[in-house]
């Protein structure tokens, strides 16, 4: 762990007050001899010139970043042009420490050394949030009108706990979604060879998926000894249903009832077993994905990178849906792929948190008010959000002539836009869509609102349950799902193991839990 602790020098500072003398400013000096010149009642200008205040000392915040971004060269001379622009825009000026997940949050449990924080994932924040250690927003969020309007009300709604707002998103898309994916020159290999196109197959949610097989039957007589598909969870499955809605422990709302259900009693998960079987009794999903012995064929080790096959010898891979969703995924595989999206955008209550910033409840309100700023300008500023997503420019980074970013290699910074400020602020690169912000907008604007969204359970009153029913998930889930075990055998003891482990207590409570919460939303 590194500190970069970074002060403005109070040279400058003394130096500046010398010159301007007590403070005023050059241009507040000139008006003042204006004023001399000008009518007056008698007095002297001197003495009706107003007094001017002298300038303040700049608040300084302490800003820890969870160690998604590691360590390097270039981190500080980034900071502390981001220093000084912040102390011209705001006159907040902040020191940056990037700590392990642990690190953070015993710091924050034990000392006063942080104010504000940058973490994922959802789980996370909501934990300390439940600890009051971060500091409720609800009352004060309306009067930054910027960062305020930067966020619909639909987002800040699924960023909700009980009602009350401690987390502020990090924009980029506002809903979860998934793809599968295939290389387009595999697509292309298959239409050739046996008329099937892969963009014509519908799989519209989880109860189409044996609409893939002939395509997957293909790519294996084109992969022999490959493997041909990398699968979502059936929990994926159901963060993007338009029936289903997953909460908690395999268990999620029936949109058409409104109750909640063991999501692993449904006919959907059953059929869904039979499928996956199927096609690892086939040969399609390797043993080793399984038992954990080895994650993907070692024929296809050497082309992964940042863990996107890159050999172009496989038949669907699972994704994550994006706005502009082509364009990301054939940037992240480096070659065309063919997604095909699944199920709906849905806004659940953890979309919006995968990235977030918190303050922390130990802060006082001038402190807070800082921090707030500073998110304000991170979050809505291009030039302060391009200095932290790509550093300086002309060191780092220059703009092209379409006013895009064209990062420099090798001088020593990089950073991940989805941790450090909204896509919305920040410059597109050269290689994205020079209308990236508009079509993440439009993106945006058809993601759904589930009825769950802003719920969120409380799983005190049923820990010792959702504790068993996280063992059983761990004995039968995997096994189950890459279709190692038969489900005529198999999925009645994954059942009866989820009865015995709690399952029946778990769905009253989060239904009663719902049920009040609806109440009152």
């Amino acid at each position: 762990m590194k500190k970069f602790i970074l002060m403005l020098l109070v040279a400058s500072m003394i130096l500046g007050m010398v010159g301007c003398g007590q403070g005023v400013s050059s241009e507040t000096e000139g008006k003042t001899e204006a004023q001399t010149d000008a009518p007056t009642d008698g007095n002297s200008a001197e003495t009706d010139a107003p007094e001017t205040e002298e300038p303040k000392d700049p608040v300084h915040i302490s800003f820890w970043a969870m160690g998604h971004m590691k360590e390097q060269a270039g981190t500080e001379a980034v900071i502390a042009a981001m220093n000084e622009y912040s102390k011209e825009k705001i006159n907040v000026t902040f020191d940056y420490t990037i700590a392990d997940t642990d690190v953070l949050k015993l710091e924050l449990a034990t000392t006063d050394n942080i104010d504000l924080m940058w973490m994922y994932p959802a789980t996370e924040l909501e934990s300390l949030a439940k600890q009051n250690a971060l500091y409720e927003l609800t009352d004060i969020l309306p009067n930054y009108e910027t960062l305020y309007n930067s966020v619909t009300d639909v987002q800040w709604q699924s960023c909700e706990l009980d009602g009350k707002s401690y987390f502020i998103p990090v924009m980029k898309e506002a809903f979860t979604g998934l793809s599968l994916v295939t290389p387009a020159a595999m697509a292309q290999q298959v239409k050739a060879k046996t008329g099937i196109d892969w963009e014509t197959i519908e799989v519209k949610s989880v109860r189409d998926l044996d609409n893939l097989t002939p395509y997957l039957a293909a790519v294996s007589d084109i992969c022999a000894d490959m493997e041909t598909c990398k699968l979502p969870t059936f929990v994926q499955y159901m963060q993007v249903d338009p029936v289903y809605t997953v909460v908690s422990s395999g268990v999620g709302f029936d949109s058409s009832t409104g109750k909640f259900v063991d999501l692993y009693a449904t006919k959907e998960y059953a059929d869904y077993l039979d499928v996956v079987h199927g096609w690892y009794e086939s040969g399609y999903i390797l043993e080793g994905r399984v038992t954990g012995s080895s994650t993907i064929s070692s024929e296809t080790k050497p082309y992964l990178n940042g863990g996107y096959d890159q050999s172009g010898q496989y038949g669907i891979h699972v994704w994550v849906t994006t706005p502009d969703n082509i364009n990301n995924v054939t940037t992240r595989y480096k070659m065309d792929i063919l997604p095909k999206e699944i199920g709906n955008r849905n806004v659940l209550s953890t979309s919006v948190m995968t990235s977030s910033w918190v303050i922390s409840a130990k802060a006082d309100e001038e402190t807070v008010d800082a921090c707030m700023r500073f998110v304000e300008l991170l979050a809505t500023d291009t030039t302060f959000a391009d200095m932290y997503a790509w550093g300086i420019e002309g060191v780092n980074f220059n703009y092209n002539e379409n006013g895009q970013v064209s990062k420099i290699a090798d001088t020593g910074y990089s950073n991940n836009l989805w941790t450090c400020t909204s896509v919305f602020a920040a410059t597109p690169l050269d290689t994205e869509d020079p209308n990236k912000h508009e079509i993440y907008r439009q993106d945006n604007e058809l993601a759904v609102a589930t009825p769950v969204t802003g719920f969120r359970f409380d799983s005190a009153n049923t820990d010792a349950e959702v504790s068993a029913l996280s063992n059983v998930a761990k004995e039968y889930t995997n096994l189950l799902e890459y279709g190692f075990y038969d489900p005529a055998e198999y999925l009645q003891k994954f059942l009866d193991a989820r009865k015995a482990a709690g399952v029946d207590k778990v769905i009253a409570e989060m239904q009663a839990q719902y049920d009040a919460w609806a109440a009152n939303n």
